[in-house]
């Protein structure tokens, strides 16, 4: 067997947990060496692992995050959320002038939050707190907001 960049190239191998010969590709790889569990008593290991050690692994996610900056802890937030960064929103900010997509105030608060249709997932625009409960209320549903609309217009000053 030939060795080059430290794994020697061979075809199989046998499992230390399970006893199996499996392909090699059933094997994850290091640096080195390929691990002497197969990838599905690695899978079993980890999950059961998890299972046994939620306290654990909830103290640990708390400390890291606790040790996490302001602006990563956002910019974590934008990207799982909605799939975007702090420079993506920044420009979307830049392009509404620092403005609510819908009444054209500035926010309240410190950020504008980030308007996303719940279906397709795509960003329609940043809004102020107000506006984006208002859209939250109604369900995203224009028909109720034009209703609403009207029913405002035919009664003002009543």
């Amino acid at each position: 067997m030939a060795k080059t960049g430290g794994i020697k190239h061979i075809k199989h191998k046998t499992c230390k947990v399970c006893g199996i010969r499996k392909p090699i590709e059933e094997f994850y790889k290091s640096l080195k060496w390929y691990q002497s569990y197969c990838k599905d008593c690695q899978s079993a290991f980890t999950k059961l692992w998890r299972r046994e050690n939620k306290d654990h692994i909830k103290e640990y996610k708390q400390k890291q995050w606790a040790r996490m900056p302001k602006e990563k802890k956002w910019n974590r937030h934008l990207i799982q959320r909605y799939g975007i960064t702090v420079e993506q929103y920044m420009e979307i900010l830049d392009k509404q002038g620092g403005l609510c997509k819908i009444c054209g105030e500035p926010s309240k608060r410190l950020k504008l939050s980030v308007d996303h249709c719940h279906n397709s997932k795509k960003i329609r625009g940043l809004l102020c707190e107000r506006c984006n409960t208002l859209l939250g209320r109604v369900k995203d549903n224009p028909v109720i907001l034009e209703n609403a609309a009207k029913y405002l217009r035919n009664n003002k000053g009543k």
